[in-house]
């Protein structure tokens, strides 16, 4: 009956480590699961931050290209303005001159 039960719990304990090795085989694939897929996240949240740096350099250049027609705009009405207030200053003395 001794022989039995020794048989029993050693093979018991033989299950018991076969079990622990598999154990300890799932925790290292895991592992290195879990390297690849933050190595993966890392990649794509690089790639979603140049997307983004990407998409804030063009809103900023168009942004930009619009201020610029917009004051380049104003420039040249205040231009156009002060050719106006010359030509009829010129023409209010050409008047006078003309007048007196």
């Amino acid at each position: 009956m001794d022989k039995q039960l020794t048989k029993s719990i050693q093979a018991f304990s033989a299950q018991l480590s076969d079990i622990d090795k598999k154990m300890d085989s799932i925790k290292t694939d895991l592992k290195s699961d879990m390297v690849v897929m933050k190595i993966d996240i890392d990649k794509k949240i690089d790639t979603c931050m140049s997307d983004i740096e990407k998409l804030c350099e063009h809103i900023i250049s168009e942004k930009f290209d619009k201020l610029s027609e917009a004051v380049n705009a104003q420039i040249q009405a205040v231009k156009d303005d002060m050719a106006k207030q010359s030509a009829k200053s010129i023409v209010k003395k050409y008047q006078a001159a003309c007048d007196g």
